[in-house]
């Protein structure tokens, strides 16, 4: 199950306005993990792919998988195909890695795990329209591998695409209809797309499959709190920290469950979540959340700026740290902040407004106005940005 996925936000985004003397200019954010793996990834769209054919016969073998994949016209078996295979490898040659297993697929054009292994390393370069590309030929190969399918699933995902991951997890779904991997795949598609009652009835399928899985209980109890019934939600996630102790998502949505209704243990979820493991970025993110919401700012960035010593690229823990550095009108440390998220994110367009705005307040106007003009260029209609825009250029 992917963690993103099932750490989403229990509060909808835009649950948490800062306070203070700048609250008027702050915008509402949510600094749930979700927000920080599936928000602000750069969408680079590059051109669909293909290797050159090196021999009469592949041309024919690869043609005819094609038009047999087409004309199959059953949707929920095959992945669609928009783009004609192109000669061209742009970005092959700049990765060894790339190069040598591009050169094993031109010398073996047949072989699925070739196209494969070259879309997870497109996937991890987030050239997203290269992996779809490769692991739609590799399906054509071999319709039946299901980690061709799951892959295409992630790839769909984060390329947010939901509709079409959910069409792939289903394909897996039919080649094995007992996969719990891929029935609770579906269910977390399902209820990104808010199809809540088809992930109760998928979730409901794996329970009966598995009726002590912990990852089904914990996707019951997060359908229950999108569906806004907290008490059962609760209950699902208890039951799922019960079958597994040391499921560290199950104790810190636990923890921000209880937060959400005000009870008085929500910490403990959240010390217990850390106890399990000091360094998980999830269990310290979510804990200095919860300070942060108790007004115990100090706390709250000790532990975002944990965050980054854990991974120094993760910027949403020096976007928040910054954020709480301008409630407490440290503004020079808000600055260094900001800057270090933009070096890191150069997308992260409300990383350019706040460095922008943290140099208005400085009095370094041509610096505010250079990040004000570089966050509207990524969202021209950011109103705050405009405004600020106007204050230091009038």
């Amino acid at each position: 199950m992917k963690r993103a996925l099932a750490l989403r936000a229990v509060n909808p985004p835009g649950q948490y306005l800062t306070q203070g003397i700048t609250s008027e200019v702050f915008p509402c954010y949510s600094c749930s993990l979700a927000a920080s793996t599936l928000c602000f990834k750069a969408l680079v769209v590059k051109k669909f792919i293909a290797m050159r054919i090196p021999s009469v016969f592949s041309v024919f073998l690869l043609c005819f998988s094609l038009l047999a994949w087409v004309g199959c016209g059953n949707e929920s078996s095959t992945p669609e195909t928009t783009e004609k295979p192109r000669k061209e490898l742009p970005g092959i040659k700049s990765d060894p890695g790339l190069e040598r297993v591009s050169e094993a697929i031109e010398a073996e054009p047949e072989r699925a795990d070739l196209y494969a292994s070259r879309a997870q390393m497109w996937y991890d370069k987030n050239n997203y329209d290269n992996a779809i590309f490769d692991l739609r030929n590799a399906i054509v190969l071999d319709s039946t591998n299901i980690d061709y399918h799951y892959l295409l699933t992630d790839v769909y995902l984060d390329y947010f695409q939901s509709r079409l991951a959910l069409k792939t997890i289903k394909r897996a779904v039919s080649l094995d209809p007992d996969n719990i991997e891929s029935l609770l795949t579906q269910a977390e598609v399902e209820l990104t797309l808010e199809q809540r009652e088809d992930a109760l009835a998928t979730i409901n399928e794996v329970v009966r499959l598995d009726p002590r899985n912990p990852d089904a209980y914990l996707l019951l109890g997060q359908t229950f709190a999108e569906s806004g019934d907290t008490a059962r939600a609760i209950n699902a996630t208890q039951e799922a920290v019960e079958i597994d102790p040391d499921l560290i998502d199950g104790w810190i949505i636990l923890g921000k469950l209880h937060a959400s209704i005000g009870t008085d243990i929500a910490e403990r979820f959240f010390d217990t979540a850390l106890s399990i493991d000091t360094s998980d970025i999830a269990a310290v993110h979510a804990k200095a959340d919860f300070l942060r919401d108790q007004g115990e700012l100090r706390k709250a960035i000790e532990l975002y700026q944990k965050t980054t010593r854990l991974d120094r690229q993760y910027v949403t823990g020096h976007f928040n740290a910054g954020l709480l550095f301008m409630e407490l009108e440290e503004v020079e440390k808000a600055r260094e902040e900001f800057q270090i998220t933009v070096k890191n994110d150069p997308l992260h367009i409300r990383g350019h407004f706040f460095l922008g705005y943290a140099q208005e307040v400085l009095g370094n106007f041509s610096e505010a106005q250079r990040n004000y003009e570089t966050a509207l260029r990524f969202a021209p209609d950011y109103v705050l940005a405009q405004e600020g825009l106007a204050r230091v250029s009038g």
